[in-house]
């Protein structure tokens, strides 16, 4: 059992106000795909690292650089809806760092992190 986390992209101002636009004319359809999904980071399970989900690469490189400037341009939440601070979340997966990392057929180690080789996060 484990908590899984997500990132939501902010969004730009002038998105923001295209968005008011849609909902003064009642474009619900249109209003809907300017709504940021949430991309899926990973999942915290009690006595194993912090598991990241890579998506494929396609929201950062294997980079950490590259993965913090991802995170910052986002709202982090759990997968209950609490929202929690960029500055927690790498306290989080900082005192996660000494758990159990498991084999390398499934996950890969970019700069001490631990992603998945998987995308099955239930």
């Amino acid at each position: 059992m484990g908590t899984n986390y997500y990132a939501i992209k902010k969004l730009e101002e002038a998105d923001k106000k295209h968005m008011i636009k849609l909902i003064n004319e009642d474009k619900v359809k249109e209003l809907i795909s300017y709504t940021p999904s949430p991309i899926h980071i990973g999942k915290s399970s009690a006595g194993w690292q912090f598991c990241f989900d890579p998506n494929g690469w396609h929201y950062f490189d294997a980079s950490l650089d590259s993965i913090c400037a991802f995170l910052k341009s986002c709202r982090i939440e759990d997968e209950y809806g609490h929202e929690i601070s960029y500055g927690d979340f790498w306290i989080m997966v900082s005192n996660k760092k000494n758990g159990d990392f498991g084999s390398l057929e499934h996950h890969t180690k970019v700069n001490e992190l631990r992603f998945a080789n998987y995308t099955d996060f239930t």
